[in-house]
């Protein structure tokens, strides 16, 4: 009796289901751009010491503390570009390209959100190599 109810219950979504999965098909793409891993092993003492940067000058921009943000930008840059950030930028991106070409994706046309707060923006701008010249 069960497995007379369970055909009749399930008999009419066995019939629509290629047609729904046919059209889901066409929307459902994996996203190439996640499963990125970083490598930082080139550059571990820089990212350490620019986490430290970060977490001294940004993160109090992101609680909505310090009275000149311009200042403490320049401040931070400052203490980043010490840090090594050229160095981590270069092989980071270089990483990055190398993933995107083994894929087949287009970087250049992703648009990527860098998350919310000004610390995460400023961070993120840094980090990648955009803006902030």
């Amino acid at each position: 009796m069960r497995l007379a109810m369970a055909a009749v219950c399930t008999g009419p979504i066995l019939l629509i289901y290629p047609f729904v999965k046919k059209y889901f098909d066409g929307y459902a793409k994996p996203d190439g751009f996640y499963g990125f891993a970083e490598d930082y092993s080139a550059y571990q003492a820089e990212r350490a010491a620019l986490a430290q940067a970060q977490s001294q000058y940004l993160v109090p921009l992101e609680a909505g503390l310090g009275d000149d943000v311009d200042q403490v930008v320049s401040l931070f840059l400052s203490r980043a570009k010490a840090a090594g950030l050229e160095k981590i930028q270069k092989v980071y991106i270089g990483q990055w390209k190398r993933y995107c070409r083994e894929k087949g994706l287009d970087y250049e046309k992703k648009a990527r959100s860098p998350g919310t707060g000004a610390g995460r923006v400023v961070a993120t701008r840094i980090w990648t190599g955009t803006g902030f010249s």
